[in-house]
Parts: structure tokens; C-alpha cells; sequence
């Protein structure tokens, strides 16, 4: 049976392996034809390079940022088993069996209430990390009013999303009792596409504003760097950030249609103006470099070696579970805190290894920025300032990089940006 097992992962990882070597072989390629009409100034003078100051308050906040991305791993799973244990889970299923007939209401019902117990018992650790956290070391002046709202928005767009996955999930399970696993996965592939669509168009501008920048002097040397990198017609918006975090950041999200480049306002008003130019510049790596579209194909082939898992281990697993739990079989919805926390626990599992595959990403947009503006001095104080300003550990543990970091560290980003080693 083992050997039968290990056959079958191998041929599923065989099969989703060529995805990954292509993308990143095409990411390699893209990298390489625009370095060749790109080139970066020489290294930076350090005399012209301000270094971060490494305070007590800097290491102080990185480091409790970085314990309780821990412990809230801990007390996410331990507030599931809590529900469990006693026996909340089994009670609210019956409560939404007894409410209504209709098996799909009841799930609903059922995921609802279930999500804002969770979203109850967790508040006091998003209270303590969101808030509370942010205020003490000044990364924020929002208005304890304005957090709960935001949270409750937050709230209510994951009983919504948690009830849509549910509904699938379930009927899926209920209607195709030995086939469900592959089922699932290929049902995975578009609805997760039509997630990262609209994520930018329907849930982000529930928290905050997106415009156009102002036309300016800024904003006509952004469109230079654009029509540089080919990319005339990217769309690239200015999100009001401000009204929540003092921080400084920007990204890029969406697919197809959807996709842009979004700065924080908070990063346009704190930076001078070629920092701004060297943070585009790294965007616009990401966008040019197709890393959305990368990423999303890396999850729908890593996804497929749990399908031969689940079809293997679901019945045993459920097979395991306390007796006091009542949960019959792998379509009771009763099971959900229990689906919840495994999906927490593979996720911190597999952190390092999608850490590592972000900064290979990052480093990469990087280089893409870095041939893009021909600025070292620029890129490199860029980093100094998330340093200072975003009170971010430059050179953090090992450890801490290789679980935590979903970036190169600021120091190796300010070397590779200044071209030689800094102490």
C-alpha cells in the first residue's frame, strides 16, 4: 500500500512540476530580455547612503510581530478545538437542521453562525494585533470606531466567502461520495480564478478609495517608466491607506481585466520622489513578470497532491476523531472547525517553502526595478525608509527569515540595491 501511495503522489507531482519549470523559465526570460535593454547605474557610493538605524523600538515591534504571527497560529487552532470540544459545533448543525429543511440553508446557516462565533472568540488576538499594537507604536491613528468597522466589514465578508466554499464543499462531498476529491480540485480552478478577478473591483474598494493619481510631475514619470517596461495601458491606482496605517507600501493584484498597481497614499506623501519611481519600478517587475498569474498556476498544481491524500486518508481520518465530537462522516458540516484547522496547520507547515518561492518573486522584481529606473542609491534608501518608517528588523534571525519572510531581508535588499555589501 505504501509503495502504491508513493506511486501515485510521484505521478501527480510529475504532472504538476512542468507547470512550475515553464513559469519560472518564462518569469527567468522575461527577466533577462528587458535587462538587455535596461542597465543599472554602477554601485552606490556608501558615503551617499543613509543606513537604518536599528532602535530599541524597531526590534522591540518586529519582534512581537513576529511571536505572534506564532501564537496566533496556536490560538486560531486551539479557539477550533475549543468549538469541538464542546460541542458548539454539533449544536449549531442541529440548530440550522431544525430551522429549515432546505440542506443548503442549513449550511449557510450553519457557516454564518459559525463564523461569527469564531470572529467572537478570536477578537480579543485581532484586537491586540490589529489595533491595539498599531496605536502603541504610532504605525496608526485610526479611531477605535473606524477599526471595529473595518473589522466588521472583514468580518462579514468571510461568513460570506466561508459560506459560498462551504456550499460547494459539501454538496460536492454529499453528491459524489468517492470521486469528490478531484472534483473539487477542477471546481477549485475557476471559481480561485474569479476570486483574484474580483478581489480588486468587489471586495478592496469596501475599505478603502481607489483613484487615479493626480496628474503631476510624479505621475508623468510614472507613465514614463511605464511606456519603458511596455506597459503603456497598465492601469495604476492610489489607494487611501492612510486613514488606517502610518506604513508605507504598495502591490499588485487582480487578473486579466482586473489587474493593476496600487500605491499607498501614505507611500506617495512620506517618500521623496525617486523612492516613489524605485517602489513603481519593482511593481511594475511584478506586473510585467506575470507573478499573479505565476503564483496562480503554482497553487492549482501544488494543490493536486492533497487530491490522492483525501482520497486515501478521509474516511480513516474521520474514523480517528473523539466520539464525543459526534461527526459521522466526511459530509458532516459539523466537521468544519476541524477542516479549518488543518488547513491552518498545513499552511504554517508549508510557510517556508512559499516564503521561499515570494522572494525568489521579490528579488526578482527587484532586479526588473533596479534595470527599470538605473537608480541604486534610490532603490537602496527606498529600503532604509521601510526600515525606519515601517519599524521592519533589517536583518532578522534565520529562522525568523526562513518562516516568516515572504521578502528578501531589508539589508540584503538594501546590498543588492547598492551593489556591494553593507555593514
Amino acid at each position: 500500500m505504501k509503495h502504491v501511495n508513493l506511486k501515485i503522489l510521484l505521478s501527480l507531482l510529475l504532472i504538476s512540476l512542468p507547470l512550475l519549470c515553464v513559469s519560472m523559465a518564462w518569469a527567468d526570460g522575461a527577466l533577462n530580455t528587458n535587462a538587455l535593454t535596461m542597465g543599472a547605474s554602477p554601485a552606490a557610493s556608501l558615503s551617499e547612503l543613509h543606513l537604518p538605524s536599528v532602535t530599541p523600538t524597531m526590534l522591540q515591534y518586529s519582534r512581537i510581530r513576529y511571536g505572534l504571527y506564532f501564537f496566533s497560529v496556536v490560538y486560531s487552532v486551539g479557539v477550533l478545538m475549543l468549538i469541538m470540544q464542546t460541542g458548539l459545533s454539533t449544536r449549531l448543525r442541529d440548530y440550522s437542521i431544525k430551522t429549515n429543511r432546505n440542506k443548503a440553508l442549513q449550511v449557510v446557516l450553519y457557516s454564518l453562525l459559525l463564523s461569527l462565533l469564531i470572529a467572537l472568540l478570536s477578537l480579543p488576538l485581532s484586537f491586540f494585533s490589529g489595533f491595539y499594537l498599531e496605536q502603541w507604536f504610532k504605525l496608526s491613528d485610526q479611531s477605535l470606531l473606524s477599526w471595529l468597522t473595518d473589522r466588521g466589514k472583514a468580518i462579514c465578508v468571510s461568513a460570506v466567502l466561508s459560506s459560498f466554499c462551504l456550499l460547494i464543499f459539501f454538496g460536492v462531498v454529499r453528491r459524489f461520495r468517492t470521486h469528490w476529491p478531484i472534483l473539487l480540485w477542477l471546481i477549485m480552478i475557476p471559481f480561485f480564478a474569479l476570486g483574484i478577478f474580483a478581489e480588486p473591483i468587489v471586495i478592496d474598494p469596501l475599505f478603502n478609495k481607489f483613484a487615479p493619481m493626480e496628474q503631476n510631475g510624479l505621475k508623468s514619470k510614472i507613465t514614463d517608466l511605464a511606456v519603458k517596461a511596455r506597459i503603456p495601458n497598465a492601469v495604476i491606482l492610489v489607494a487611501d491607506k492612510s486613514k488606517q496605517t502610518n506604513k508605507m507600501n504598495a502591490y499588485v493584484t487582480g487578473l486579466s481585466g482586473s489587474s493593476r498597481i496600487v500605491l499607498w497614499d501614505s507611500t506617495i506623501a512620506k517618500l521623496p520622489e525617486d523612492q516613489v519611481l524605485a517602489v513603481v519600478g519593482h511593481e511594475i517587475g511584478h506586473y510585467v513578470l506575470g507573478h499573479v498569474y505565476l503564483d496562480f498556476i503554482l497553487i492549482v498544481s501544488v494543490s493536486l497532491v492533497f487530491v490522492p491524500v483525501a482520497y486515501l486518508f478521509a474516511n480513516s481520518f474521520i474514523s480517528i476523531l473523539p466520539k464525543n465530537w459526534q461527526i459521522g462522516s466526511i459530509n458532516d458540516y459539523a466537521i468544519t472547525p476541524v477542516l479549518l484547522a488543518l488547513t491552518l496547520l498545513i499552511g504554517f507547515a508549508t510557510m517556508p517553502l512559499i516564503n521561499a518561492w515570494s522572494r525568489y518573486q521579490e528579488h526578482q522584481a527587484d532586479e526588473f526595478g533596479l534595470n527599470l529606473t538605473g537608480n541604486r542609491l534610490a532603490m537602496a534608501n527606498l529600503f532604509v525608509s521601510f526600515a525606519e518608517k515601517n519599524l521592519s528588523e533589517p536583518d532578522p534571525p534565520p529562522i525568523i527569515k526562513f518562516w516568516l519572510f515572504s521578502h528578501p531581508t531589508l539589508k540584503e535588499r538594501i546590498e543588492f540595491a547598492a551593489g556591494r555589501k553593507v555593514e
